[in-house]
């Protein structure tokens, strides 16, 4: 029984995927686009974003924003809206869109000043039940030289 050319064949000798016809024509095709891609985005005139550091953008993106950002949200299958948040007045604002009105209609707004300051609000399992399994999980296993945390409590309220 032969296999047919456009079959993908392994090499025995270093398990690579070999092909031949049709599939590898395509797939040089697609090298080469690639190719002429990175060049066009690399040698355009006067745009240098190619070549920014990811920390660069970031922060360019932050001094632009002078605190607020605009998160866009999907609340239900066909409900759509968005977050609006001030990092620097400490508020969150809601709005949702509404399609029929085409219109966006604000939901919801608080600050969150003051919900940083909470430790253990409706959470589960609290912080303090969190630390104990931990306690147990290390008297069982000790924390093994090398480790991410070095055997070191987390830091907390109570641990900094």
């Amino acid at each position: 029984m032969t296999q047919s050319n456009s079959q993908p064949q392994r090499s025995s000798a270093a398990g690579a995927l070999l092909v031949s016809g049709p599939v590898q024509v395509a797939l040089w095709l697609i090298v080469v686009l690639l190719a002429v891609n990175a060049v066009i985005l690399l040698l355009r005139p006067g745009d240098n974003a190619a070549w920014a550091q990811p920390g660069q953008a970031a922060a360019a993106a932050r001094a632009d924003t002078s605190g607020v950002f605009v998160v866009p949200a999907q609340f239900d299958k066909d409900l759509w809206g968005a977050y609006l948040v001030d990092t620097r007045a400490g508020t969150i604002v809601v709005y949702l869109y509404s399609p029929n009105e085409r219109r966006l209609k604000l939901t919801a707004a608080r600050t969150f000043v003051y919900d940083r300051y909470l430790e253990n609000y409706n959470t589960d399992p609290s912080p303090s039940e969190i630390a104990e399994i931990i306690s147990k999980a290390r008297l069982i296993r000790p924390e093994q030289p090398g480790g991410t945390d070095g055997g070191k409590p987390a830091p907390g309220p109570k641990n900094e």
